[in-house]
């Protein structure tokens, strides 16, 4: 969960922009604030109304997309975007193209709802929440679909994209000169459909606990405090990566540039998501899960202390999520940006993600023996290496991007860890020597 983009130039620009120089970064930041406040709002309308925990989850999720769209479109003029690539002066609609996007979007829904019904994974309970929304959704899907492919076609400056060339393919038309474009046309489907329906058992689970969650602020103890930010934290968190994977739309420049092209990458990711998660890292990685906040119950200080750290690193993590905006996802490029956390270092969400985890866990307490803490805090450790190693696939992906290259390079000296880089330099960045954005792995990325 730590992509670094969302880019904005200025209308009619042509050329990158420079991710130091994007003023409208923290605009997009303060925009995504207000869908969260939102939302917010939502849940707790919710809450009073007695609305049932899917429903609820799929109201939040709408009042944050709409806010961000909505705010991020009048301030930002997202859809006016060079990298939308679309230009709203074109007129005439191409009817056979039109019909082969839809038939394209259709047969994406037919070959999900295929996988989804074969495989046993997608049968467990976890699933559940998304099949009932998916029901629910649906037909509204499929109806609002043809008026945005036709619009959004017809202001295209390229419109035969992947979406037309899978309608090809579903028509028989075989062009290997199109495989490239299929490919990654594909690999963004897989990423929304593998990642979907994860983060959205996530954000009931999580809409579900607060809105049955029966507390007075005045009488919480300091744990029972710390468990409720927990909660609205990740609930945050979830909700906006539910969103950035819904709502990819090149109407509004959140669409998916490109997607991890290398196996390397796509399995140092999906191993921190289930099923494989089950198979990979709770088999191999499974750290001490007792909870540091209680330990220290006994002293209240230092208990106190102690969870607010944990807490203030949750805060950076989030808000390293919400500076997407409506654009967050796994192994994609979607744009890069400088703003929030990113200002000040490549990586902030993986990194405060697993100094959470040292301080939440607390593995080196020996609370089961040294032997049982010291193999913790090596397991614990390998997770970081887990992550270490998801942020260099991220970084090779996104290199191909002349914007990240300067975004990142320039991380080398103005980074919060740049003294520290200077002592250890594998943690410096260097720009891949993978050639353009049509060579070796990186092919029709474009």
């Amino acid at each position: 969960m730590t992509y670094v983009f969302t880019s904005t130039p200025e209308r009619g620009s042509e050329a990158p922009q420079s991710v130091h120089a994007n003023a409208a970064a923290p605009v997009s930041l303060a925009i995504s604030l207000c869908g969260l406040a939102a939302a917010a709002l939502t849940l707790a309308f919710c809450r009073q109304s007695g609305a049932l925990r899917i429903e609820a989850a799929l109201l939040v999720c709408m009042a944050y997309a709409g806010t961000v769209l909505a705010g991020e479109t009048l301030l930002l003029r997202t859809p006016w975007a060079a990298s939308a690539g679309l230009d709203f002066a074109r007129r005439g609609f191409d009817l056979a193209r039109i019909g082969t996007k839809l038939l394209g979007l259709y047969g994406v829904f037919a070959v999900l709802a295929c996988i989804y019904w074969l495989f046993p994974e997608y049968r467990a309970g976890m699933y559940q929440p998304t099949w009932v929304a998916a029901q629910q959704l649906l037909p509204y899907v499929l109806i609002l679909a043809v008026p945005y492919v036709a619009c959004v076609d017809r202001a295209m400056k390229a419109p035969e994209d992947g979406l037309y060339w899978f309608g090809r393919l579903l028509l028989l038309d075989r062009d290997p000169a199109r495989w490239p474009a299929l490919r990654q046309f594909a690999l963004g489907w897989i990423v929304k459909g593998f990642f979907t329906p994860i983060m959205f058992h996530g954000l009931v689970q999580n809409t579900e606990t607060l809105m049955r969650s029966s507390f007075d602020l005045g009488s919480l103890t300091f744990a029972q405090f710390y468990a409720l930010a927990t909660v609205c934290l990740f609930w945050t968190d979830v909700m906006v990566a539910c969103v950035g994977y819904v709502f990819a739309l090149r109407l509004f420049d959140t669409h998916i540039r490109s997607s991890e092209p290398t196996a390397f990458g796509w399995f140092i990711c999906l191993m921190c998501y289930p099923p494989f998660q089950t198979v990979l890292m709770a088999q191999y990685f499974a750290f001490s899960a007792q909870n540091a906040v209680r330990l220290l119950s006994d002293w209240p200080l230092l208990q106190m202390v102690w969870g607010v750290a944990a807490l203030a690193l949750l805060v950076i993590y989030t808000l390293s999520t919400l500076v997407f905006g409506c654009r967050f996802s796994n192994i994609t490029h979607r744009g890069v940006i400088a703003a929030g956390p990113y200002r000040f270092t490549k990586h902030p969400a993986y990194v405060t993600k697993n100094l959470y985890w040292w301080l939440a866990h607390a593995p080196f307490i020996p609370v089961a023996g040294a032997g049982e803490a010291l193999r913790f805090c090596i397991l614990m450790v390998g997770i970081n290496v887990i992550y270490y190693l998801r942020s260099k696939t991220e970084e090779r992906h996104l290199s191909h991007d002349p914007a990240y290259v300067a975004y990142a390079t320039a991380m080398n000296d103005k980074s919060l860890f740049a003294p520290v880089a200077r002592i250890l330099p594998f943690l410096r960045y260097r720009s891949p020597e993978c050639g353009t954005a049509h060579d070796g792995p990186y092919k029709g990325l474009a």
